[in-house]
C-alpha cells in the first residue's frame, strides 16, 4: 500500500508504488498489492476491504509523499494485523519549499 495526500502531485507516489512492487516481488512472500494510492478515508477503507478479502497477515505501507497519519492506521485498525511503515528519503526541494 502506498499512501499520499490529495494536495500533492501523485507522480512520485505512483513511481514508488511501481518500485516497491518490484522490490517486494523478489522476496519469498505472497504480495497483495493495493489497487490504488491511499490518500483519503474512502481509499483507506477500500484498501482494507481488499486486504481483508485476501487474508493478509501483514501490511507494508510505503510513504509515497506527504501522508495523513490516519491513512495507514485506519487500514491497520480495520484488519488488526501488524504494519510496517516504509519511508523513503524526500527528494531535494526545488526552490527551497515543498511541492504541492
Amino acid at each position: 500500500m502506498v499512501t499520499a495526500a490529495e494536495h500533492f502531485p501523485f507522480d512520485q507516489p505512483k513511481a514508488l508504488d511501481v518500485q516497491a512492487r518490484q522490490v517486494l516481488g523478489k522476496l519469498n512472500l505472497e504480495l497483495v498489492a493495493c489497487d490504488r494510492l491511499v490518500y483519503d478515508p474512502e481509499a483507506a477503507l477500500a484498501a482494507a476491504a481488499q486486504f481483508k478479502a485476501a487474508g493478509v497477515d501483514l501490511i507494508i505501507s510505503v510513504v509515497g509523499s506527504f501522508t495523513w497519519d490516519n491513512m495507514p492506521v485506519r487500514v491497520a485498525q480495520e484488519l488488526n494485523v501488524p504494519i510496517v511503515l516504509w519511508g523513503i528519503p524526500e527528494p531535494p526541494m526545488n526552490g527551497g519549499r515543498l511541492e504541492g
